[in-house]
């Protein structure tokens, strides 16, 4: 028999360990000691001197954490090891006391690890745009996407009327959209690379109308340089670059100049051939290293890490299989410490597991939507925004640290 009603908490995160504490009336002060203590992480580490493996094993065994390498570690004297360490945040914490002082680069090391749990933990994101800022911290942001290309799959592709897009973009705004992206050029699989002329001639209209009929927040969809600056003179307020800034050098000039937020995605290769590209080892390993990359080059650059959002470019030279691992592992580019775009709307990873064409694949888009939002997504990029509104809505207010919206009537039954 139960005397005690004993049941185990789901407990994954410093919000959900806070509010259990605070169920039960911790203190403030208590409450602060604890909720660090309630959750492990597990950091990974790649490339590590197995010499610093093994302090760094031994080091976390006597803090009460562990440290997993590789079988070979302990009977080689030379050469590196992937890391995972295993520990509550005041373990890891502790371990950069004792790393202080130690040989191999360990002291470089812990300062790595100190950085990416702090990044990992961040939860306040605010994008200034022209217009003025817009929070992160409660909801999640809906992106509409117009596609200006003959070959757009959800019936939006009203590339060569200008006014009927930017009557669908105006629409999009109606059902819930936060944001409009701007395309002109597709960068489907097979796709042919659009002349800057030609993509002008696409966007600058609906760009023109839309400036002119709405406050909100306009991106356009572009790896030119040329067109984002075209762009941004019409007063659009951000830049979703596909290429990571990858594609042309002039491209974080322009950024530095305007000031705006900017999409940083995730391709393995160059625009053209990247969807020829399936030499994956260790897809969220890689992900990570190349958006890491992306956003060095932007600050190096000298743009503020504060305008990066960053995407893991879900469709874009991955395979099926790799878009649903990265989905289900989205939650590990929070160590990167910036806001997470996804966009996975109707795309083929969705056909191929439920054989079904584009324009039926809402259902799977709203779950993958549902479980990029659950892992972290601060941004989905939808072709739906009046059901993805909902599923968003509900979502948010099952966080640990949602609720009803104020003022919202509440239902009875």
């Amino acid at each position: 028999m139960m005397n005690h009603n004993a049941h185990i908490l789901h407990i994954d995160s410093y919000p959900s360990a806070v509010a259990e504490l605070q169920n039960i009336s911790v203190s403030p002060e208590g409450v602060n000691l604890m909720a660090p203590k309630c959750f492990s992480y597990c950091i990974k580490l790649e490339q590590v001197d197995v010499r610093a493996a093994n302090i760094l094993k031994q080091q976390m065994l006597s803090l009460g954490g562990d440290a997993a390498v590789s079988k070979q570690t302990f009977a080689i004297k030379g050469g590196e090891t992937d890391i995972i360490l295993i520990g509550t945040e005041k373990q890891l914490s502790a371990l950069d006391e004792k790393l202080k002082n130690q040989p191999f680069k360990l002291p470089t090391l812990s300062q790595e690890v100190q950085q990416v749990m702090g990044s990992y933990q961040r939860r306040s994101f605010t994008l200034d745009f022209p217009s003025g800022p817009i929070s992160l911290d409660s909801r999640t942001l809906i992106m509409g996407i117009l596609n200006l290309t003959p070959d757009s799959f959800a019936g939006d592709g009203i590339y060569n009327q200008p006014g009927r897009a930017a009557d669908y973009a105006l629409q999009m705004i109606e059902e819930g959209a936060d944001i409009i992206d701007v395309g002109g050029e597709s960068t489907r699989p097979g796709f042919a690379p659009l002349s800057v002329e030609e993509e002008l001639r696409r966007v600058i209209p609906v760009l023109k109308r839309l400036r002119m009929e709405t406050p909100v927040p306009i991106s356009i969809d572009t790896y030119k340089p040329e067109v984002a600056r075209e762009s941004l003179e019409l007063g659009v307020d951000m830049v979703n670059d596909i290429s990571g800034l990858k594609h042309s050098p002039q491209m974080v000039r322009i950024l530095t100049r305007y000031k705006v937020p900017v999409v940083l995605m995730h391709i393995p290769a160059d625009v053209a051939i990247m969807h020829q590209y399936h030499g994956y080892q260790n897809i969220i390993s890689e992900v990570v290293a190349g958006l890491r990359k992306a956003l060095q080059r932007a600050t190096d650059a000298g743009v503020s890490p504060e305008r990066v959002i960053i995407d893991p470019g879900i469709g874009f030279g991955k395979k099926a299989e790799d878009n649903i691992v990265i989905l289900k592992n989205l939650s590990v580019l929070k160590s990167l410490g910036r806001p997470i775009l996804v966009g996975c709307s109707r795309k083929s990873f969705i056909g191929k597991v439920l054989n079904l064409p584009a324009e039926e694949r809402l259902e799977g888009t709203i779950a993958a939507v549902a479980v990029a939002v659950l892992k972290g997504a601060h941004i989905v990029r939808v072709h739906d925004p009046a059901p993805t509104k909902r599923l968003v809505q509900m979502l948010n207010a099952l966080q640990p640290e949602g609720s009803l919206q104020k003022g919202a009537p509440v239902p009875q039954s």
